[in-house]
């Protein structure tokens, strides 16, 4: 009988485990994780999706000196977010095409 429970239990372990691995990835690009509508559309969108089922990432480049952040918020969430320093409001062609294949 307690063989039959550790069976039991292993299954259950190797279940969840196999679930996790079937979630959805969903990358949002965003240019600047700033304070608008592209963040509170990730915002509602990520809150809102299971998250058994679904697993989202936020990849977003850095902010100029006068836009207000929504990276606090957005981590709050448990959203998670990964910042490319080379990805800026401003053109720059080096930095696009790095920002590009560091995805």
């Amino acid at each position: 009988m307690v063989q039959g429970l550790v069976f039991c239990a292993n299954s259950i372990i190797l279940e969840k485990i196999f679930v996790a691995y079937k979630r959805i990835k969903i990358i949002r690009i965003q240019s600047r994780i700033c304070v608008g509508g592209p963040s509170l559309n990730v915002e509602i969108l990520s809150q809102h999706l299971p998250k058994e089922k679904y697993y989202t990432i936020l990849v977003g480049g850095l902010l100029e000196s006068f836009e207000l952040s929504k990276y606090k918020d957005l981590a709050n969430i448990g959203l998670d977010i990964r910042l490319l320093p080379t990805m800026k409001r401003k053109v720059h062609i080096f930095n696009d095409i790095f920002s590009v294949f560091t995805l």
